[in-house]
């Protein structure tokens, strides 16, 4: 069963329509979650749901809680709210903030806070394909204005590289690029060597596939590695922008980040980009993003308040697709 066989709201007054109680959340939650039938884990045998514990239950009397091993485990949030988080993250243009979305629907900051890193993680498929065709790869600073080095040894920023899917346009306007980006990726990186870019190539570029780069010497030895490295840098008859994909979508992060958030810690840098690429990816599909992004969050666990807290205290959990935490 995909997930587009399961009918989903495609505007916000549908949405209050599809879910105006908590129950219609509950049956949404359970065609999603088991599109098949309900059934349990233990044994394979069909259960019957039990109101008073808001859980199914099978002959044997295993229960099986509706948001068990879920981004919602344990939650006492009502499903409407979290549905509704979702909702905005995934179909509003620029997202919204956790004390946005605190002072919408009347919740303390903390717990909404806790709700939208949560979901998240449902923001992020490990599975899903790698980027391929002609991808423009890049790094910037992420971070206030600090004095020190600038360039890509700039203190008291964050280096992030991006890699940027590009698709040629069937019939392109005048003056409009002959190509447009089809999907993003983003990672927080330490430092600028070849072994973090290299790595980040591997990860999410698919072997055989076009690389544009500004020419930095990191990049030099890509076509050792089954890539088409093209040096934009060497190309460019002008001092126009070599990666100008690269830094429109970059642009709009960073514009994001501030207009919406006000700036992020470093420690949590990672699952804001990771937002931010997943928005960009469904840019001509918000609604299905929203579906889509309940299927991940309920396919497995989120981290849990004190995985969020303890990042940071220096403690061992790191976002989804992060490192150097």
């Amino acid at each position: 069963m995909k997930i587009y066989d399961i009918p989903f709201p495609q505007t916000e007054p549908e949405f209050w329509e599809m879910f105006p109680n908590e129950e219609a959340c509950v049956q949404y939650l359970v065609a999603l979650r088991w599109p098949n039938g309900p059934m349990c884990s233990q044994d394979g045998s069909r259960v019957w749901w039990r109101a008073d514990k808001r859980a199914f239950q099978c002959e044997g009397g295993h229960l099986e809680y509706l948001t068990a091993g879920t981004v919602m485990h344990r939650s006492r949030t009502p499903l409407q709210l979290w549905f509704l988080a979702a909702w905005k993250m995934a179909t509003y243009h620029y997202g919204i903030s956790a004390l946005q979305f605190a002072k919408h629907v009347s919740i303390g900051y903390e717990a909404s806070f806790n709700i939208l890193h949560k979901l998240r993680s449902g923001m992020f498929d490990p599975d899903q394909s790698p980027l391929s065709g002609r991808v423009e790869v890049d790094e910037t600073f992420i971070g206030g204005i600090r004095k020190g080095k600038r360039g890509r040894g700039a203190l008291g920023k964050a280096l992030v590289i991006g890699a940027m899917e590009l698709r040629k346009h069937k019939s392109p306007k005048k003056g409009q690029s002959d190509y447009y980006v089809s999907r993003v990726r983003y990672r927080k990186i330490k430092d600028a060597s070849a072994e973090n870019i290299e790595g980040f190539i591997f990860d999410v570029i698919d072997s055989g596939s076009t690389i544009l780069t500004d020419g930095f010497a990191s990049y030099q030895n890509l076509d050792a590695w089954d890539y088409h490295h093209i040096d934009m840098n060497v190309r460019a008859k002008s001092k126009k922008d070599i990666v100008p994909h690269f830094h429109q979508e970059v642009g709009n992060l960073k514009a994001w980040i501030i207009g919406t958030h006000h700036g992020v810690s470093g420690q949590h840098l990672q699952t804001y980009l990771n937002e931010s690429a997943y928005r960009s990816n469904w840019t001509y599909s918000p609604f299905e993003a929203w579906v889509n992004m309940l299927r991940l969050a309920v396919s497995r666990g989120g981290p849990t308040y004190e995985d969020i807290s303890s990042v940071k205290r220096g403690g061992e959990y790191a976002h989804i697709e992060g490192f150097d935490f």
